[in-house]
C-alpha cells in the first residue's frame, strides 16, 4: 500500500503549519483524482508528469500514482503551483463546465473536508493508536473515498462534536452510544 505520510508529525512550533500542509495534501488528492476520472482528458507529453485538458481549455499537471499530487496549471509564463485554495475553485469551475449545472455548496464542502482532515491529523498526534493490528486498521481511513471531491465533510460544525466519536482521530466510546 502507498504510504502518504512517510515521517511522524513534528511536534512544537512548525507542527501547525505542517498540519496545514498535510491536510492540503490529503485532502487535494480526492480532488485530483475527482477531476481526473471526471472531466480531464489525457494528452501525449514528453515528460516526466502527465498532461490533463480540462474542459474550460486550461491544461493540468500533476505527479502520478494512486494518490495525483503537486497539481499545477500551465499559464502563458509556464506551470505554476495550484494550492488547495486555488484547486477548490479549479474543480469547481471544471465540473460546472461539464456538466452545466452549478453548485454553489461544492467549495464550501471541499474545505470542510479539508478542515475535517486538519482535525483529524492534530487529534491523531494527540492521540495514541490503538495495539490492536484489528482496530488500527478499522481506524486508518483519514481522507475517505478518493474519488468524492469532499469525502470528509462534517456540515461545517464545529470539530469538537464530532471529534470524540471519529474512529479516524482514535476514538473510543461505548457501544450504546453509536
Amino acid at each position: 500500500m502507498e504510504r502518504v505520510d512517510l515521517l511522524p508529525p513534528p511536534t512544537g512550533a512548525d507542527s501547525r503549519h505542517d498540519v496545514a500542509r498535510r491536510a492540503d495534501a490529503h485532502a487535494a488528492v480526492p480532488l485530483l483524482n475527482c477531476l481526473l476520472r471526471e472531466v480531464a482528458v489525457p494528452l501525449p507529453y514528453p515528460g516526466p508528469r502527465p498532461v490533463y485538458r480540462l474542459p474550460g481549455g486550461r491544461l493540468l499537471r500533476v505527479r502520478q500514482g494512486r494518490r495525483p499530487a503537486e497539481p499545477e496549471v500551465r499559464t502563458p509564463d509556464g506551470w505554476h503551483r495550484v494550492d488547495h485554495a486555488d484547486l477548490v475553485k479549479l474543480v469547481a469551475e471544471e465540473l460546472r463546465r461539464h456538466t452545466g449545472v452549478p453548485n454553489h455548496e461544492l467549495p464550501t464542502e471541499m474545505t470542510d473536508s479539508r478542515d475535517a482532515v486538519a482535525a483529524l491529523l492534530t487529534a491523531r498526534a494527540r492521540a495514541t493508536p490503538p495495539a490492536d493490528p484489528y482496530l488500527r486498521s478499522e481506524q486508518s481511513l483519514l481522507t475517505g473515498h478518493t474519488h468524492h471531491p469532499a469525502p470528509k465533510a462534517r456540515g461545517g460544525g464545529p470539530h469538537a462534536g464530532w471529534l470524540p466519536y471519529a474512529p479516524e482521530a482514535y476514538a473510543r466510546f461505548p457501544l450504546p452510544l453509536l
